[in-house]
């Protein structure tokens, strides 16, 4: 089963048309840039929890803990029952870009004091946003997000080996020797960096509430040379998730031969091609580092010179869903043994290797999905839209083995 990109939570920021920046200048500069610390000189680190590639963070408010995504690509949110138990009232208004591009106008809030550490952070803006489907996908609940409008207060080195974040106002630097990574800081305070592939450079948002890998845009893929170069796997299904919710699309997974970070090149990068018009750098990218720092003052990032090897990317050619009460087949690769002996889009799956899923509580399909993931091989028992039953078998696969 490949795994699902949960947690697109990217771009959430005021948005970014020219017009719009500049009416929505000042009440960026009074609400979302308005946060600040206690001390203000601070020197800290907590735990993360790493669930599916998504960072997970404990912060306080008012003397009570709730789990957060640490989010470079967002603005601070709240989930909507989190905002409700807080009795938040709506401060100021304006207009959010999702992960899939979709522009909304949404609400916003102020926290008078949340707590990272030992560190207070007063007059925090923040959206909030139902975060049900992500708790669901994670098998977390997830009260809101941790976002870009307070990193920029200090800096930050997030530890993918030892599941570690650390913060300070004091530069934040990799263990060993590094490359440093200038970066534009977007107008909600995202770092936007920039790649060169395929004969193209662009602007790409650093994104570690992604937990895919370098994310592009299906129109831009197909101006690159990497259009042609045979590398790539298609799918199709409701994989993507973003605050605005899931929708059937064609995506493809595969490898560019050289990358450009900034001035760092990269051999063999993964690349996952979408309709969706954002370009985005995830913690599947990222964590190849081992360690990352990211300085807001300075506005640079430093990436250690030595890189791990990339996981292999192990599939069973499809991707199950837990959808109206049932689990379901939700995404389907092309070429793969799964569509070659009959799997579709909407199956229900009843059995996985003689375990009863038809029916199962969240709890019980998040332990059976974490289990299924290491198996060699699954027998499903799928039931077709027409009512009839049939029994397949599949073995674990390297997606992109050529």
């Amino acid at each position: 089963m490949t795994k699902y990109l949960l947690l697109l939570l990217t771009a959430i920021g005021f948005a970014q048309s020219k017009q719009e920046i500049k009416e929505a200048k000042g009440r960026r500069d009074t609400y979302l840039f308005a946060a600040s610390t206690m001390p203000k000189k601070f020197n800290g680190s907590v735990p993360i929890e790493i669930v599916s590639d998504e960072l997970l963070i404990q912060v306080t408010i008012h003397g009570k803990p709730y789990t957060f995504l640490f989010d470079t690509g967002a603005i601070t949110i709240l989930s909507d029952g989190l905002r409700k138990e807080l009795g938040l009232a709506v401060a100021t208004s304006n207009k959010l870009t999702d992960a899939a591009g979709n522009v909304s106008s949404e609400d916003f809030y102020m926290i008078d004091e949340l707590k990272l550490g030992e560190v207070t952070f007063s007059k925090v803006a923040a959206g909030s946003f139902s975060l049900d489907s992500f708790s669901l996908m994670l098998c977390r609940k997830i009260d809101g997000i941790f976002g870009s409008n307070l990193m920029r207060l200090g800096n930050w080195k997030v530890d993918y080996l030892n599941s570690k974040l650390s913060f300070s106002t004091d530069k934040l630097l990799p263990d060993s020797e590094f490359d440093t990574i200038d970066f534009d800081e977007g107008f909600s305070g995202t770092p936007v960096v920039f790649l060169d592939t395929g004969g193209y450079r662009f602007p790409a948002m650093i994104d570690t509430g992604n937990n895919g890998t370098i994310d592009m845009p299906e129109d831009l893929y197909q101006k690159t040379r990497l259009s042609k170069s045979g590398k790539f796997q298609t799918s199709y299904g409701k994989g993507f998730f973003s605050l605005s919710g899931n929708k059937e699309q064609t995506e493809r997974l595969g490898t560019a031969d050289s990358l450009y970070l900034g001035n760092r090149l990269l051999r063999d990068q993964r690349l996952r091609i979408s309709p969706s018009p954002m370009i985005l750098v995830g913690n599947e990218f990222l964590k190849q580092f081992g360690e990352i720092g990211i300085s807001w003052k300075k506005k640079e990032m430093y990436l250690p010179k030595k890189t791990l090897p990339l996981e292999t990317e192990w599939s069973f050619g499809f991707t199950p869903l837990k959808d109206d009460g049932k689990i379901k087949v939700a995404v389907i690769w092309e070429k793969s043994p799964a569509k070659q002996k009959g799997l579709e889009i909407g199956d229900v799956i009843l059995a996985i290797n003689g375990q009863d899923v038809a029916g199962s509580t969240d709890e019980f399909w998040c332990g059976m999905r974490e289990r299924f993931k290491k198996e060699s091989s699954l027998e499903l028992e799928i039931e077709k839209a027409n009512g009839q039953r049939k029994m397949v078998l599949l073995d674990r696969y390297d997606l992109l083995k050529p």
